[in-house]
């Protein structure tokens, strides 16, 4: 009898970009509301007279209300998975959510992060606690949020990510038999 399971590994939608800049701070929001709204109004404040470049992607439907620009802060609500790429490529750092497709996408592209699990999801809370210890990630609680401390801490040069197939979806699909 054949085997019939096959380890597809690690998955991400985005691609690597050419890294142009390398120059902002990357906020992706996600997630339940009043949960998202209540971090991105903490973002916001803790952000405000900030003297770096911010890019604040909202995770809202196109179709919302788009914020005004504030000082060093452009906001957008929705990016497409291509330009999605080349702002993640070319950010120093990330703020985000601990879920799962943010991690992967986060590790696929080597990407220093600053990770906020969302309140009450306990996928995301053992997941960041877990990151955290790894010391692939920093992690803070939102009701502690220090961002200064955070970015600080997530910019240490010391912090290095371990080597992760991306392909290997493609190994298990040809295993199964599929293509």
């Amino acid at each position: 009898m054949p085997n019939h399971y096959a380890f597809i590994g690690p998955l991400s939608r985005l691609n690597n970009a050419p890294v142009l800049a390398d120059d902002h701070l990357l906020v992706l929001l996600s997630g339940p509301e009043p949960q998202r709204t209540i971090l991105e109004k903490k973002l916001i404040d803790q952000l405000s007279n900030t003297d770096q470049t911010v890019i604040f992607v909202r995770g809202l439907p196109s179709g919302a209300a788009l914020m005004q620009n504030r000082g060093r802060i452009r906001f957008e609500n929705h990016l497409d998975t291509n330009a999605l790429s080349e702002t993640l490529s070319n950010a120093k750092l990330v703020i985000c959510r601990s879920g799962y497709s943010s991690v992967m996408d986060l590790l696929k592209l080597k990407k220093r992060a600053l990770l906020i699990p969302t309140p009450g999801q306990t996928e995301q809370v053992y997941l960041a606690k877990h990151l955290g210890a790894l010391r692939w990630f920093v992690v803070q609680e939102q009701s502690q949020l220090d961002l200064e401390n955070g970015i600080a801490a997530a910019l240490n040069p010391k912090i290095e990510f371990p080597a992760f197939d991306f392909e290997a979806f493609k190994k298990a699909f040809a295993h199964l038999g599929i293509q």
